[in-house]
């Protein structure tokens, strides 16, 4: 016959192994969850990575702001870095914006900073205007 400290062990062991089972399943399903398919889940960490974000976004916006996005787009594309960062401030005032496409020009203009501050270090003039035009926008917001 066991003795009520055998018994009381028996169960805390068993309560033990259940608590550790509940807490390694809900580990699994949480880190099971997969990648978001958000398209702004992240910041681009480079100019192309920036146009696909900015083309997934705006894929549905009205013309005149699809308009917009699509010649930022073609800036990048060509490598118009002073262009691109002057439609990023006008695209950043633009009030017709919805949140997502608003968050998609604030990551394209995180994608131009870091690529531009690479430029502006080797010296490259056409880095250092595009980042003054950046700049300047930031002084007069």
């Amino acid at each position: 016959m066991q003795t009520r400290f055998q018994i009381i062990n028996a169960l805390f062991t068993g309560f033990r192994i259940r608590g550790m089972a509940l807490v390694l399943g809900a580990m699994i399903l949480v880190s099971c969850g997969g990648e978001k398919s958000d398209p702004l889940a992240a910041i681009p960490e480079s100019i192309p990575a920036s146009s696909k974000q900015l083309e997934k976004v705006f894929s549905q916006a009205p013309p005149r702001v699809k308009s917009q996005s699509q010649k930022l787009i073609e800036a990048y594309q060509r490598g118009d870095f002073e262009e691109a960062a002057g439609m990023v401030v006008q695209m950043q005032n633009n009030p017709e914006l919805d949140f997502d496409q608003q968050w998609a020009i604030r990551n394209s203009r995180s994608a131009l900073e870091k690529n531009l501050a690479r430029g502006v270090e080797a010296g490259d003039p056409k880095a250092i205007a595009a980042f003054r035009r950046l700049q300047g926008s930031a002084a007069s917001q």
